[in-house]
């Protein structure tokens, strides 16, 4: 065979070998977050209910992956000013591959311990470390029924949330709440794109 026919050859091979592979299947939710095991900082983000002015404040957030596969624990702490102080809240989240629901206590000093139970939907996965969750809940915003919307975000060492509401009345459009946005410890920030 001579080497141009050779070389057509071995592309239509491949070409047909890559075409009858299955696609990269995605493990569950709780896979995936449980990845995030270890420490990472960036800054928190919200509107303020009173003003509707957009805040940021530097945070923290430890998770940790429990040996059942299911379980994740984050502890994120954010300085809330001099009057506040440190803010710890600890969220346990317990994940249910059989329904695709992720049910999260919330704990923070002086207040109630919450709960509550969302659909997680993977909506984009590459990789172990590039994906997109989405879990969505009804809820409330300002004691208002809504939609509840949290798009969970990792591009490698950076980890991004946002949160959303969606008023539960006619033409009601999904406005941001708040978001983090968090680089994993002992790595460098990346540039932003110009």
């Amino acid at each position: 065979m001579k080497p141009a026919a050779f070389f057509r050859a071995t592309l239509v091979f491949t070409a047909a070998m890559l075409s009858a592979a299955p696609a990269l299947a995605a493990p569950d939710a709780a896979a995936l977050v449980g990845g995030l095991s270890g420490r990472w900082t960036g800054t928190l983000g919200y509107r303020d209910y009173t003003s509707n002015a957009q805040e940021k404040l530097p945070m923290v957030s430890e998770v940790v992956a429990l040996p059942d596969g299911a379980t994740v624990i984050s502890i994120n702490r954010f300085a809330d000013g001099p009057k506040t102080g440190i803010v710890t809240i600890t969220d346990v989240s317990l994940f249910d591959a059989a329904t695709a629901n992720v049910t999260t206590a919330a704990f923070r000093r002086g207040k109630p311990v919450s709960s509550e139970t969302s659909a997680a939907q993977i909506a984009r996965y590459d990789d172990a470390l590039h994906w997109s969750i989405v879990y969505t809940r009804d809820g409330t915003d300002n004691n208002q029924p809504a939609l509840i919307r949290v798009t969970q975000t990792r591009d490698g060492n950076t980890l991004t949330t946002r949160s959303e509401f969606q008023p539960k009345t006619p033409q009601a459009v999904w406005t941001l709440r708040s978001g983090t946005d968090l680089v994993r410890d002992g790595v460098a920030a990346p540039e932003k794109k110009r």
